[in-house]
């Protein structure tokens, strides 16, 4: 009888307690928007306030991330999750959201509801190796071609899985079936070129490298249309924006970008982009500001991260550059990039040692950027470690046969190896087409100082 008095005034008490606050609505500045953008969302705004139904949420939670409100668009979709009949897609667009703040772990965990769906699979894939799970990202991978056997960004995903293993031939039976399929875009190439480099086949690897690399194209996934079918008057701008860098008309694009810093304070590609600029024109006081501003609304994003970090490293400040690489590396440390730079600030700040290693790191990861080479083919001069500077130098000049800094440096470890005649025949062959070269005239004094100790 004592249990039952006990459990009926538990239910009482229960029944008593004050039902969960309504979650907050997000506060956003619908004058910072374009005509068209700001009577959608005031519109979804009214709604939610109106009736804060699990539907109203997930249209306000569209039109926000596709605008680049992805934190804000997190608390609309969380709400909507919390209250009956949730739409069937919220989790997914809820894990976009959340790996753009770079939270790939809780996104794995929001795409794991689906079952049927191979874009929530691959995702997962691309998102552990981020993480450095392949292990994971290879099940996922299966999972997503076990649902759709000819999903391409499933197949790239399985190749790029296989170079980080090391293992590049199956990488390249992956991409080469691919591209008998007709996929041609450069990001196929750039991956194509690695794997047959990495497998010993030079020829074909210089031939692909040597073409401009690209980021992987948008991959099919209707549900991420759906989703950016929300967007209004932002995204056109933005696109815009980046045609006019494309096309080299930076003034153009600096112009667009600050408008749009403006008018979305808290979106990292519009802060980035406009970042990078005010670097290329070497307005670091203003691109340090302007990382600041990304890293403070999202300080989990890896190019604000090494953004900053860059334009530090130009003002001189090596140690605070080293520390936002650092974080950079710690926040996604399956990119090759990160450790570029990395090595770069160090060799910048005469560590040739510590930027010897980061610069490996970034080659045994992935890394094929030429310079990224050169600079580990300079590193490797300075440690006098000549045979793997001449390595680093063959590599960058098959594929920029006239970049002087590698073929005065070439030069210099063939003259060190005991090799002077071939040294002095590339010297002068260059010579005669850059006469008046920096980097060349520097490699013919390093030859004749050490000429000169013999």
């Amino acid at each position: 009888m004592q249990k039952v008095i006990v459990t009926i005034a538990l239910l009482m008490l229960l029944g008593c307690s004050s039902p969960a606050p309504p979650p907050t609505i997000p506060k956003v500045d619908i004058t910072s928007f374009s005509p068209e953008t700001a009577v959608a969302i005031k519109k979804a705004l009214q709604d939610v306030a109106s009736n804060g139904n699990a539907a109203n949420w997930t249209t306000l939670g569209l039109y926000l991330q596709a605008h680049g409100f992805s934190a804000e668009a997190i608390v609309c979709y969380r709400a909507a999750i919390d209250l009956p009949n949730t739409p069937f897609k919220v989790n997914y667009w809820l894990a976009l959201s959340l790996a753009k703040l770079g939270q790939y772990e809780e996104a794995i965990l929001q795409c794991g509801v689906y079952e049927n769906y191979a874009p929530a699979f691959w995702r997962q894939g691309y998102w552990h190796i981020d993480l450095d799970n392949v292990q994971e990202a290879e099940s996922a991978f299966n999972a997503a071609l076990h649902i759709d056997e000819q999903a391409v960004a499933a197949l790239v995903g399985q190749a790029r899985m296989w170079l980080q293993r090391n293992n590049p031939n199956n990488a390249v039976e992956i991409l080469e079936r691919i591209s008998q399929r007709g996929g041609n875009h450069p990001y196929l190439t750039y991956l194509l070129g690695t794997a047959y480099q990495r497998t010993g086949n030079s020829n074909e690897a210089k031939i692909l490298l040597a073409q401009p690399c690209k980021t992987p194209p948008k991959w099919e996934d209707p549900w991420r249309l759906e989703m950016d079918s929300y967007q209004r008057g932002y995204a056109f701008s933005i696109k815009n924006a980046i045609a006019k860098l494309d096309d080299g008309n930076t003034a153009g694009a600096m112009a667009d970008f600050r408008l749009l810093a403006k008018k979305h304070p808290q979106d990292s590609v519009v802060l980035i982009n406009l970042a990078n600029l005010q670097i290329q024109t070497s307005r670091l006081d203003e691109a340090l500001e302007t990382c600041k501003n990304s890293i403070r609304w999202n300080p989990k994003h890896v190019p604000s991260q090494l953004t900053m970090a860059l334009a530090l490293m130009k003002k001189g400040d090596f140690s605070l550059a080293q520390a936002y690489v650092s974080k950079a590396i710690e926040l996604k440390p399956s990119n090759p990039q990160s450790y570029s730079l990395a090595g770069k600030i160090a060799i910048s700040n005469r560590q040739v040692q510590i930027g010897v290693l980061h610069l490996e790191r970034a080659v045994a990861i992935g890394s094929n950027d030429p310079r990224t080479r050169e600079m580990l083919g300079m590193g490797y001069l300075e440690l006098k470690d000549y045979e793997k500077a001449a390595h680093q130098f063959r590599f960058v000049l098959s594929v920029m046969p006239n970049a002087t800094v590698s073929i005065g440096g070439y030069a210099v470890a063939l003259f060190s190896t005991g090799n002077s005649q071939k040294a002095t025949e590339i010297l002068q062959n260059a010579l005669v087409r850059y006469p008046n070269d920096a980097h060349l005239q520097r490699a013919v004094r390093s030859i004749s100082q050490e000429r000169n100790t013999q």
